[in-house]
């Protein structure tokens, strides 16, 4: 491996030409695509962060340069509304059951940090949707679980010191 980052119980791997990742602790590991260069690129670092991996590419001729792509099971999140909340809210995701994506609906008061994870039945970390600060609002996220297993999972949502729980569950 030429890097390695983690988030959660997810690693992140970067080999000279591919990246991967894990969500069982090295038990299987997923490609994450490099679509979109004409040359395979020769990946050096590797990070994690704000729902995005990013890989920087070697040094040799004209293949430097950076990559990124939302980390694995995401998209990105879009504010849906202004009008300010009475509080913070975690909305029911929908639909659920699911297969293999859901959408999940939550509203903040104010100005700060920002959380929005998902969990597994046991408790453990699957994928972190949402981490940076945020402005009051509507928001809406999707879950692409397409490489998760069946099972119930949990969304917590966590802002200005106030958590919000609430079960989810994936038929395949």
């Amino acid at each position: 491996f030429y890097a390695v980052a983690t988030a959660g119980d997810t690693i992140y791997t970067a080999t000279a030409f591919n990246c991967y990742y894990t969500v069982n602790l090295g038990q299987t590991w997923t490609l994450i695509p490099n679509s979109g260069f004409p040359l395979t690129p020769s990946f050096r670092h590797l990070m994690v962060h704000g729902g995005y991996i990013y890989a920087g590419m070697g040094e040799s001729g004209n293949l430097g340069g950076a990559w990124r792509r939302p980390v694995p099971g995401t998209t990105s999140v879009e504010q849906i509304g202004t009008n300010l909340p009475d509080g913070l809210e975690l909305s029911q995701n929908y639909p659920n059951p699911f297969n293999p994506a859901t959408n999940l609906e939550f509203h903040i008061l104010n100005d700060g940090q920002t959380v929005l994870k998902v969990y597994n039945l046991l408790g453990g970390e699957v994928v972190t949707l949402v981490n940076e600060r945020m402005r009051p609002g509507r928001y809406s996220v999707s879950w692409d679980a397409s490489d998760m297993p069946s099972g119930v999972y949990f969304s917590r949502l966590e802002s200005g010191g106030v958590s919000i729980t609430k079960r989810m569950l994936l038929i395949k």
